[in-house]
Parts: C-alpha cells; structure tokens; sequence
C-alpha cells in the first residue's frame, strides 16, 4: 500500500486545504468532520488532546491541527 504521508509537507496545512475544499463543495458538516478524521489518519496524525467541542491533532513533521465540531472548523496551530 502506498503511504502519502511520508512525501507530504506540512501536514496540517495539507489536512486543513482537503478541508476547505469539502467545504467549498458543500459537504454536510457530519460528512465534513468523517472525511477530515480519515485524511488525518491517512498522513499520519495522532489525536494528541480533545475536549467536549475540540481535538488536537499532532503531525510527524511537528504540524499541528484542531477541529471543532460545532461549529465544524479546522484550523492549523502554530
């Protein structure tokens, strides 16, 4: 199986365009927030907190990434 992840800079930053784009598209935010949770598992991100309304996601190249569900968001931390 080929594995994306490792020829992927930045990886939230990568995540985080995935999303925009959905939501460009108009996906519905249950479908947004599938497709997100999938694509941080595809290059490899690991949930490294969450709370009731947020997830923290950590990246191998040391990127950064949080989602939260209501309203659905993704944003890139610094």
């Amino acid at each position: 199986m080929l594995y994306l992840g490792k020829h992927i800079n930045n990886k939230a930053q990568w995540v985080k365009g995935e999303f925009d784009d959905k939501v460009e598209a108009g996906f519905s935010a249950s479908q947004l927030f599938r497709d997100t949770i999938k694509t941080i598992g595809f290059v490899g991100g690991k949930l490294g907190a969450a709370t009731e309304k947020a997830m923290f996601y950590y990246f191998s190249d040391g990127t950064k990434l949080k989602i939260t569900s209501s309203p659905i968001s993704c944003e890139v931390i610094e």
